[in-house]
């Protein structure tokens, strides 16, 4: 679906244009925990990577998420406490 493909594609985008060497990150905001995990999990599948690398996620109690993290799927809790 939406929430998997067009992250992964402007992941696939940016890997492409980088011609200053700029990091950017992709934010994934989901309703729910199952929801936010499964959408990253599904996206670390699709790239052969473990969670938390490329592709992690954050909610309330729990953070898959490292340094080199570019897609971070996170519940709408965890957006309004960044704002």
């Amino acid at each position: 679906g939406k929430t998997t493909v067009v992250p992964l594609a402007m992941l696939h985008h940016q890997s492409k244009k980088k011609s200053n060497n700029q990091l950017y990150r992709i934010w994934v905001i989901e309703p729910r925990r199952v929801a936010a995990r499964s959408a990253a999990m599904r996206m670390a599948n699709t790239l052969e990577e473990s969670i938390g690398t490329t592709v992690g996620y954050q909610m309330r109690g729990e953070s898959r998420v490292s340094t080199k993290t570019q897609i971070t799927v996170v519940t709408d809790g965890i957006l309004l406490q960044k704002l």
